[in-house]
Parts: structure tokens; sequence; C-alpha cells
């Protein structure tokens, strides 16, 4: 998180990796990953990620999905399809 906090987004997304290497299921890693990933402006590393993620739990929690359509780091990558296959549209309020 330090250095996603620095703005150093591909460094925070090796260091996510490395945590994954203990974890691979941490779907709060894998959406950590996925945000560091969209901020570096790898979209589809992004997105495979955010899979991942959903993959192993994410989202089951709904305020999580809420979340995702609101993360500003995930701002790069919301409109796309995959993301939108993944998480739906947002809900009009």
């Amino acid at each position: 998180m330090s250095y996603a906090r620095l703005g150093k987004f591909r460094e925070a997304a090796r260091q996510y990796e490395y945590c994954l290497r203990e974890t691979p299921r941490d779907a709060i890693l894998l959406y950590n990953l996925a945000c560091a990933r969209a901020r570096a402006g790898d979209a589809t590393g992004a997105l495979r990620a955010l899979r991942d993620a959903k993959r192993n739990g994410y989202g089951e929690d709904p305020s999580q999905v809420v979340w995702a359509h609101r993360d500003d780091d995930l701002e790069s990558v919301r409109r796309l399809a995959g993301f939108q296959l993944l998480f739906g549209k947002p809900k009009e309020r």
C-alpha cells in the first residue's frame, strides 16, 4: 500500500503479486492488485486481477460491488465490457 500511496503503481502491483505467492486466493489482495494495475495503465491486467478476485469471493458482499463502481482506482476500467461483465452496470440512485 505504501507504493500506491506514493503514486508508484507499478511497484505496488509487484508487491501485491509477491504477497499473492503466499496467499494466491486472497480476494482483497487481488482487488488491490487490480487497482494498482489500473492506475499503472494496465487495463488488461487489472481486469484479469478483478476476475480472479471475483472468482475468490470478492463481490459476494454487495457493498464490495458498490465500492468497485465508486473506487477512483478503477476509473480507467469501469466502462470496459470486462468490468461490466464482472460487476454489472452501476445501479441508478
